[in-house]
């Protein structure tokens, strides 16, 4: 090899071994924008993974017979929360297909999916209950209201023996907008085989929350009438 040749030789291959470095690197670069979403240490790792577990849930509740209003689902979004345990909050946005009736519709169904066992925490409806209402209007999130409401039912339920079946939650725009939070407890059934609420009829618990700080506005037990 000539002189010339020895000098080029070394610049032709640092050359290409820069540019294999760089094809490495902005492979893995999109490699991992793509993986985004993945959450390694948890089993429930995707947005998809969460949708597909929560989305039978709202098929369900849309599938219901009703008389005056046909949903079919318009959207789906899935948000990875940290917390002490963390957990998928997905958001599944409802289309009113037909509404014969004055009564709000809902318009979407959340659910809660544990990332480490794929069972859901909760779920239920959700109700935007006035025109005004626009995403981000309040300081307080469903999620986050769900969240300050969920250790009161939950206290409930245990101390009086109860099963949490459904949530569902509605924002009230007022002189001072409030999240509604309302859990329905499992019926409880007889020797016979009948089905009643016990504690004098109750069927639910309902926690109220300030939209603007926090705080709970109130909270009580909900008689079975209506449930």
């Amino acid at each position: 090899m000539s002189q010339k040749g020895k000098r080029i030789f070394p610049i032709i291959l640092l050359s290409v071994i820069l540019i294999i470095t760089v094809c490495i690197v902005v492979g893995s670069t999109i490699g991992n924008n793509q993986e985004s979403n993945i959450q390694p240490n948890s089993p429930i790792s995707t947005e998809k993974q969460a949708i597909e577990i929560a989305l039978p849930l709202a098929q369900t509740y849309i599938q219901k017979p009703d008389q005056h209003k046909d949903y079919s689902i318009a959207t789906t979004k899935a948000t990875f929360e940290q917390s002490d345990r963390s957990y998928w909050f997905v958001e599944i946005g409802f289309k009113v297909e037909r509404d014969e009736c004055y009564c709000v519709p809902a318009s979407g169904y959340v659910v809660a999916v544990w990332a480490d066992t794929g069972e859901t925490d909760h779920h239920g409806p959700i109700y935007h209950n006035s025109p005004k209402y626009e995403v981000g209007t309040f300081k307080v999130s469903v999620d986050r209201a769900n969240e300050i409401a969920w250790p009161l039912s939950q206290a409930y339920a245990r101390e009086n023996n109860r099963v949490i079946t459904i949530l569902s939650s509605s924002y009230n725009l007022d002189n001072r907008p409030y999240w509604d939070v309302i859990v329905q407890f499992e019926a409880i059934e007889n020797a016979k085989g009948e089905t009643f609420g016990n504690q004098k009829g109750v069927g639910g618990y309902y926690i109220s929350v300030w939209a603007d700080t926090g705080e709970i506005r109130g909270h009580d037990v909900l008689n079975t009438i209506g449930f």
